[in-house]
């Protein structure tokens, strides 16, 4: 590809890291038990039973087997992992896709990690800012985001970006993130600044936002996967994702 030229330990730079940013989000995922030794990201989401989101694993890995077994999936030549952090869910869409994979971040610690990690040939690790950076436009047929929305503040502003870069067939798939009614938002902003408080990382506070269903409706979003909401439902099935999976066609 055109715009990948400048490469160092495995990753494209393509916009310069900001490390104000990585500083406080790797401190962050420091405290909360996120940061992994290079084995274990290997067999990510299969985590060890000793690991402290064991069952968060189990209930990601539910997750992607969903995304992998989408239709379009399975037929998709390029793939955006948009905010792919050490590359693991980049890593299992290649070994069961033929797609080209471009896993973008912000992190470069992570991204070096997953570069070194996961040697797929159908694998490009990426650091960009998705709305600086020079990207191939009508290019994707799939943009995911796994459990990021929450860092972007304008859903506005990220989709009339990602819009320009998928083709006229293609779609963009929110998966494990959370969405608030109106009323919630004020209190959830709240809960979050209290705890990048307790953390010792208030800054973070800054960079979390709370989405709320009115702003992912404007864009009429197709609902792939819907939690249960009845209690016996819910006593029937193991634990799984408490958030939707949505996908926004231009």
């Amino acid at each position: 590809m055109g715009f990948l030229t400048n490469q160092q330990n495995g990753v494209y730079l393509v916009t310069p890291p900001d490390r104000s940013f990585e500083e406080d989000y790797l401190k962050v995922r420091e405290l909360e038990h996120w940061v992994y030794a290079d084995e274990a990201v290997a067999q990510l989401p299969f985590a060890s039973q000793e690991d402290t989101h064991f069952n968060l694993w189990k209930i990601r890995t539910k997750s992607m087997n969903r995304f992998l077994a989408y239709p379009k999936v399975k037929t998709a030549q390029n793939i955006l992992d948009l905010g792919c952090g050490n590359g693991w869910f980049a890593h299992r869409i290649s070994e069961k896709t033929q797609a080209h994979v471009f896993a973008l971040d912000i992190n470069l610690l992570e991204l070096e990690q997953g570069a070194r990690v996961f040697k797929d040939q159908s694998i490009d690790f990426v650091h960009a800012d998705v709305f600086k950076a020079h990207l191939p436009t009508n290019f994707f047929d799939l943009v995911v985001l796994n459990g990021l929305i929450q860092y972007f503040p304008s859903i506005p502003e990220l989709f009339d970006r990602l819009f320009e870069l998928i083709n006229s067939d293609g779609e963009i798939h929110i998966i494990d993130s959370p969405f608030y009614q109106v009323e919630e938002v004020a209190k959830a902003r709240e809960r979050t600044k209290e705890y990048y408080q307790k953390m010792g990382v208030e800054a973070m506070s800054e960079q979390y936002h709370h989405h709320s269903w009115e702003a992912i409706m404007a864009f009429n979003p197709k609902k792939l996967y819907v939690p249960p909401s009845k209690w016996w439902a819910k006593l029937r099935r193991e634990k799984d994702s408490p958030f939707c999976w949505l996908c926004v066609k231009k």
